[in-house]
């Protein structure tokens, strides 16, 4: 999975990053359970990211950690 998120910064703990794209998501539980929500919130994420140095970093935490913010141009 390859998910183009270049139109966001991400919050992860105190950094502010900018987000690249979205590599993995994981969910909990059995697949017949997740099959019958509409709305499924994944357990663990990935996310590629280019750090406060300029290189691309790979991060994988819990989804709750990452907050996702547009990035606005004038």
């Amino acid at each position: 999975m390859n998910i183009d998120l270049s139109r966001f910064k991400v919050v992860y703990g105190d950094k502010v990053l900018n987000a690249i794209s979205l590599q993995g998501v994981e969910f909990d539980g059995e697949w017949e359970k997740h099959k019958e929500n509409v709305i499924n919130k994944p357990k663990f994420i990935a996310i590629l990211a280019i750090n406060e140095d300029g290189n691309v970093i790979e991060i994988h935490d819990e989804s709750w950690m990452f907050q996702f913010i547009p990035i606005v141009q004038k």
